[in-house]
């Protein structure tokens, strides 16, 4: 039994307080609010009277304690996407509303008679991304949007399969920061373009705020593709004349480590976990670090030394150079201009872009450009829709190598690009 003073600051005269949820504009009752804090609303978190708990259990009391000092959706956006810890800030019912977010905003304008967006979506191959991914789909969903559902998939992946099926809109849940125990969420638009706060990712952020009712049209449906052998096929042309390489890969997402168990066998090449090439006798020609997405790219070399990243995009851009007679490039805007000099010197038409994914899309497919890339790990490759694509990166890498037996770090050390003076 409470003591009597708990239970005379818990019993609110109807008359006394009125209840009203954030961002509503008619009353509720003081059963409804605490039904609603119960079950952990999202406008809870801002609610004047969440302290007023009644009769919930103080086992719910603590965890609504605990959720009030979690971010709420918005505070999860970053430039790219979104991104934070599994349950702790991204839990199924936080994702369920970013997805519902996204869905208003694939459909806004949209006439109910126009037939429904169609909606990829994927998972980088973790069970607790798997969880989420079903959350996401039920958002979309319930939003009036069809689900392509790829199953596990690298962001670049997913991307291929947008512009194959000319889809309404993509969505991966992810791994961009690589950590443990975090969990991402990306976005694309029609066709695979990728969204960033620079277009449409503020107004997710700003639609997620919000309190949206289901729209007047049908739930979606789902179906299943395969879409790893079309990926894939964009690969297979490099695996030919390589050097037997060996190649230590740092990479936490499953699905790029079953691309490159699928890649191997075309080639003399072996990839090898980054943890496991201490005291081997076979030390590797490189180390390439690769993000839990697909999508970013960084480069060690035989001695273990960082390879910068506008370093890392000048080899590959000299690459292409000798590959072709004309090669077009976009490099982001923050590119030292002695190394963009240096491009245009080597034949190179050369364009500057703003360095967010979405800007360097655009940039890409307005170049017509064969590589992107600068200060970031994002190298970029042409397709139907230009794509970060970090494995198509590694493979370029394997060509490079393969034009001579000089080691990596000779190749950097050759190609370094001096200040002018």
């Amino acid at each position: 039994m409470q003591p009597v003073t708990e239970l005379a600051l818990n019993v609110v005269s109807p008359t006394a307080t009125q209840y009203c949820c954030p961002g509503e504009s008619q009353p509720i009752s003081r059963a409804i609010h605490l039904g609603r804090l119960a079950e952990f609303y999202p406008a809870c978190r801002n609610c004047p009277h969440r302290g007023e708990t009644g009769t919930l259990s103080p086992r719910r009391v603590r965890q609504l304690d605990n959720l009030r000092q979690q971010p709420t959706p918005n505070e999860l956006f970053f430039e790219e996407g979104v991104q934070g810890l599994e349950i702790n800030q991204l839990d199924p019912a936080t994702v369920n509303r970013l997805a519902t977010a996204f869905a208003f905003y694939l459909t806004e304008g949209r006439s109910t008679r126009e037939h429904q967006t169609e909606v990829v979506i994927a998972f980088d191959g973790r069970s607790q991304a798997a969880d989420l991914l079903e959350a996401a789909a039920e958002g979309l969903r319930s939003s009036g949007c069809n689900v392509v559902e790829l199953g596990p998939a690298t962001a670049p992946a997913l991307q291929l399969a947008c512009a194959r099926l000319s889809a309404g809109g993509g969505l991966l849940v992810g791994n961009a920061p690589g950590g443990a125990r975090t969990v991402s969420l990306k976005f694309w638009g029609p066709g695979g373009e990728p969204l960033s706060m620079s277009t449409g990712l503020k107004t997710i952020r700003t639609l997620a705020g919000r309190k949206l009712s289901r729209p007047g049209r049908r739930s979606g449906h789902s179906r299943r593709i395969q879409i790893d052998h079309h990926y894939l096929d964009t690969l297979r042309s490099y695996f030919h004349a390589l050097r037997p390489l060996r190649i230590a890969i740092d990479c936490s997402c499953p699905s790029v480590w079953r691309y490159l168990t699928q890649l191997a066998p075309h080639s003399a090449c072996q990839f090898i976990k980054a943890t496991a090439t201490g005291g081997t006798g076979a030390e590797p020609h490189a180390m390439v670090w690769i993000d839990g997405d697909g999508e970013q790219f960084r480069l060690s070399d035989e001695q273990g030394r960082v390879v910068p990243s506008e370093q890392v995009f000048l080899l590959l851009a000299g690459y292409q150079l000798s590959q072709t007679a004309s090669t077009r490039l976009v490099v982001e805007e923050s590119t030292d201009e002695a190394l963009v000099e240096h491009l245009v010197r080597a034949g190179a038409e050369v364009l500057r872009s703003p360095g967010s994914r979405a800007a360097m899309a655009t940039a890409m497919q307005r170049q017509g450009a064969q590589l992107g890339g600068g200060t970031s790990s994002w190298i970029w490759h042409p397709g139907r829709t230009p794509m970060p694509d970090a494995l198509r990166s590694t493979c370029l890498l394997l060509s490079l190598l393969s034009t001579s037996d000089r080691p990596l770090s000779e190749v950097v050390e050759a190609t370094i690009v001096h200040p002018v003076v």
